[in-house]
């Protein structure tokens, strides 16, 4: 069993000694130094280490690096970068002796306000998959272990204890299992973690249909199966799954497992089971093989690969009139209070403890750019006293942002006559424990009143959007913003990045890995999160009420773009959207149909006037009238005007098939197929047709969600 800061009474001594070796440690597994088993240290977070910079006792202060949060990760769409950013963050994990990072988060965005949607990577079940692999595979370059989370349904963050997803299988299958079987076909993770909420009224770290029919049986996990930490409420059933290892190792559930044992209800052929898994985890890490960790990682190195990688995935969805890029020499004036204060990532666990946050007023300096310090002061100002009021919230209540102070008319005048350009930055953010609510959807009153104020003095004005999670850009579109730059969350070098990419010193090459819909209600989504108040309701109390006790998958495989591009109109900005400083061009598309493969090559051509890379997605449709679905993606390497690059692009024919319940099978439709290769998934450039023949595979069937309201459920703690 393992162990986490509250951690079974008599091992005071363990806990001090690790706490002392590396604070804000997440578990551990429990050592025999005796017979020569170490602790594996456990620590948090998708975003980088999560680990304490101070120490009892030392008066050195051991920082990490914030990189990209992983909605920005993935709008890169680029596999190469997103392992170069787990290789740098495995290296720290390795050199500050911790054995395993808890990380990476993959779970489908199903609905906008997602709370932990900035944690994952997108609303498509392969972009996030492949990510999640780029991920692993980075991370575990460096010998030490990644574990993928949260499986499965792990889609909202209200009532995430007890909230019970009720999903058919077909939707459960193709869109909620499909991303980790194929992070899992493409890399060997040493963890996998189980979610907190229950599926189809089983608790997933409960249930044996998805742990040992679809993780071991069906998707050849080998590796170890672990719960969220206080997740579960039967330690025995958790155990009897094949949920491996239980954090954070509560004495509770100790006597759960040790009754169990007497009484015959657990075996001891389980408990060993269970126990090899740990053990086989364990002696693949550091501690096991006694690597002598520096506590010394190269941190300007890995600022570097945060800043590349933030630049690499920030988005630019509107350039009227070619507003950006901007001269580097150029005077500029920066508004909204995200431009002095970032936000470099989302709260809990996918925060990181990083030495500095860059300010645009810095990058933007060391670019050579002038900007008017009247207003920074006047910021500046305004945030000290927001700090010194103690009216900002903490961690575990809804991160709202402060509103917008007004800016005095005066001091719009003075910057309008310094600067003809306009920086304007809009900041979200988002976090662990609650979901986010309509009104950070939508630009606030205080914003809209800023954006007019600067839209009236300013020749061009450019927005910058530093959040965590979808926004409505719609005004920003129609009538604020010259350019709108979707920033993301990047980490510490946030600021940087963006001033990278304002100056044109990068040209911006991310696409948009979800859709932005056009709604002037979010409620009109089909399927709505109700995030209440920081609702967490104890899981042996009635369920009575629909998107907080239980939530219904009713939109069933209609998530993100399979939804939004089938309707006549709805979205502002479609998945895979992205623009770029030069354009390029997508043809001679060529097909190779194999057995178990599709191959699938184009050449792309840089035809305007700029150097820049090209994301070539390709889709593919089976009927007239169907929605494309992303089957595989290819990002150029940089290309200078006129140079053109084959890119080849495969898949796994089994990726067509299609879940039939009724037969409970995968089966590939024999007949023609529509492939088509483009910018994003509404702009296609070239198509070609396919047959194929017709396959059934035939697999376990899993439990089916009720037809009627949750029972009553009985708390077996």
């Amino acid at each position: 069993m393992g162990m986490g800061a509250g951690a079974i009474q008599g091992d005071e001594h363990i806990i001090d000694s690790l706490k002392n070796a590396v604070p804000n440690y997440a578990g551990y597994t429990y050592p025999f130094y005796d017979k020569g088993i170490p602790a594996a240290l456990l620590c948090d977070g998708p975003a980088g280490l999560r680990i304490g910079p101070i120490r009892q006792g030392d008066p050195k202060e051991y920082w990490c690096t914030a990189f990209p949060i992983g909605t920005l990760l993935a709008s890169s769409w680029n596999n190469e970068m997103v392992s170069e950013v787990g290789a740098a963050i495995g290296n720290e994990v390795l050199e500050y002796g911790v054995d395993v990072i808890l990380a990476p988060g993959q779970n489908i965005h199903r609905h906008p306000l997602g709370g932990r949607n900035f944690e994952y990577f997108s609303e498509d079940p392969l972009l996030s998959g492949l990510m999640s692999a780029a991920y692993v595979n980075g991370v575990q370059s460096q010998g030490v272990g990644a574990c993928v989370k949260h499986f499965a349904c792990n889609n909202q963050e209200t009532n995430r204890l007890a909230n019970d997803a009720m999903v058919d299988q077909k939707t459960l299958r193709e869109i909620y299992l499909k991303n980790f079987q194929i992070a899992l076909r493409n890399s060997q993770p040493w963890m996998l973690m189980t979610s907190y909420n229950f599926v189809n009224d089983v608790h997933a770290s409960e249930s044996e249909d998805l742990l040992q029919g679809i993780l071991r049986d069906e998707f050849g996990f080998e590796g170890l199966i672990v719960s969220d930490w206080g997740g579960g409420y039967d330690a025995v059933a958790q155990l009897k799954a094949g949920n491996n290892m239980i954090q954070d190792g509560a004495p509770w559930r100790l006597q759960q497992v040790m009754k169990a044992l007497e009484d015959g209800s657990l075996s001891e052929d389980e408990i060993t089971r269970n126990a090899r898994k740990v053990l086989e985890m364990v002696w693949k890490t550091p501690a096991k093989n006694g690597y002598k960790y520096s506590n010394d990682p190269d941190l300007d190195a890995h600022a570097e690969v945060a800043r590349r990688a933030g630049a690499e995935g920030m988005v630019l969805l509107k350039n009227e009139g070619c507003a950006l890029p901007v001269s580097a020499t150029e005077s500029v004036a920066l508004f909204g209070l995200s431009s002095y204060e970032m936000i470099p990532g989302g709260i809990g666990s996918g925060d990181v403890y990083s030495k500095y946050v860059a300010s645009m007023p810095d990058a933007a300096k060391g670019a050579g750019m002038s900007i008017d310090d009247s207003l920074s002061d006047f910021y500046q100002c305004h945030w000290k006293k927001l700090h010194e009021s103690g009216s900002l919230r903490s961690d575990r209540q809804r991160p709202l942002r402060p509103e917008e102070p007004e800016v005095p008319e005066s001091l719009l005048r003075d910057a309008a006559a310094k600067a003809q350009i306009a920086v304007v930055t809009i900041g979200r953010r988002s976090g662990e424990w609650n979901d986010c609510i309509s009104e950070e959807f939508y630009l606030r009153d205080s914003e809209i009143k800023l954006l007019e104020a600067v839209r009236a003095m300013f020749a061009k004005v450019i927005v910058v959007l530093n959040t965590g999670a979808v926004m409505d850009v719609q005004p920003l579109t129609e009538k604020y913003a010259d350019a709108i730059l979707l920033a993301w969350q990047g980490g510490s070098e946030t600021a940087n990045a963006v001033v990278d990419i304002l100056t044109g010193k990068v040209n911006p090459s991310g696409r948009l890995p979800m859709t932005f819909p056009l709604t002037c209600s979010i409620e009109q989504i089909p399927f709505p999160v109700d995030p209440g108040d920081d609702i967490n309701i104890t899981p042996w109390e009635d369920q009575e009420i629909e998107n907080v006790h239980y939530t219904r998958y009713s939109e069933g495989t209609r998530v993100g773009y399979r939804l939004w591009n089938a309707l006549e109109e709805g979205i502002a900005y479609p998945f895979g959207y992205g623009l770029s400083y030069t354009d390029f061009s997508i043809n001679d598309m060529t097909v190779r149909l194999r057995k178990q493969t599709v191959t699938v090559s184009v050449e792309v051509k840089n035809i305007g006037a700029a150097a820049g890379k090209q994301v070539v997605q390709l889709y593919s449709r089976r009927n007239e009238g169907d929605v494309n679905e992303l089957r595989a993606y290819a990002k150029t390497r940089i290309l200078a005007p006129g140079e053109t690059e084959t890119v080849e692009m495969e898949f796994p024919v089994e990726d067509l098939a299609i879940f039939d319940e009724d037969s409970c099978s995968w089966v590939i439709e024999g007949g023609e197929y529509t492939l088509s290769v483009g910018s994003s998934s509404v702009c296609m450039s070239e198509s070609r047709v396919v047959s194929v023949k017709r396959h059934v595979r035939n697999v376990r069937s899993l439990a089916a969600p009720r037809e009627h309201t949750p029972r009553h459920l009985v708390f077996r703690g």
